[in-house]
C-alpha cells in the first residue's frame, strides 16, 4: 500500500490526458521550419551592459561569468544543494583493467549518508599510464553499468 499515492497519481494524469480533446500540445506549436523567425546569437564578445571585451582580463573576470550564467540559465539548470551528508565507499578495484591500461573502481555513494538510504553505482576507469590528472566522461544510463562495458569484473546491478 505504500506505493498507493503514486499509483494514484499516475491514474489520475492517465485519466487527465485520455480526457482531454484534441492533441496533446498547445494550438499554437509550429511543425514549419519556413515559419520560424529569424534568430542572430549574440555576440559573446560584447558583455550584457553592452560594452565590448577587449581584452582577457576583461573576459575572465567579466564576460565569462556572464556567459556561464547563461548556460546555467537556458541550457543546463541549477543543481540542487546537497541537503545531506553524501557518503561514498569504494566497493571494488582492479588495478589490471583493460589489459593492464586503466584501473577500475566502482563506487557506491550513499545520497542520504545512511547505509539503508538510495544509493548508485559510480564506474571509473583511470588511465594507468597518466602522469596528471585527465579528462573524465560522465555517463548516466538506466541499466547498471555492466552495460558500458563487456568488462568481466564489473558487478551486476542489483536494481
Amino acid at each position: 500500500m505504500k506505493n498507493c499515492p503514486r499509483f494514484l497519481l499516475g491514474t489520475l494524469a492517465m485519466a487527465a490526458a485520455l480526457a482531454s480533446p484534441g492533441r496533446a500540445e498547445p494550438a499554437d506549436v509550429n511543425y514549419d521550419e519556413a515559419k520560424v523567425p529569424a534568430y542572430v546569437l549574440p555576440d559573446p564578445l560584447v558583455m550584457q551592459d553592452g560594452s565590448a571585451v577587449r581584452n582577457a582580463r576583461a573576459w575572465q573576470r567579466k564576460r565569462r561569468p556572464e556567459v556561464l550564467r547563461l548556460f546555467q540559465e537556458h541550457v543546463y539548470g541549477h543543481s540542487p544543494k546537497p541537503r545531506r551528508k553524501v557518503g561514498l565507499e569504494v566497493t571494488s578495484v582492479d588495478a589490471s583493467a583493460l589489459g593492464g591500461l586503466a584501473t577500475r573502481k566502482e563506487i557506491t555513494v550513499r545520497l542520504t549518508g545512511r547505509s539503508d538510504g538510495p544509493t548508485m553505482d559510480v564506474l571509473v576507469y583511470l588511465p594507468n599510464a597518466a602522469k596528471r590528472p585527465v579528462p573524465a566522461f560522465l555517463g548516466l544510463n538506466y541499466y547498471g553499468n555492466a552495460c558500458v562495458h563487456p568488462d568481466p569484473g564489473i558487478r551486476l546491478s542489483e536494481r
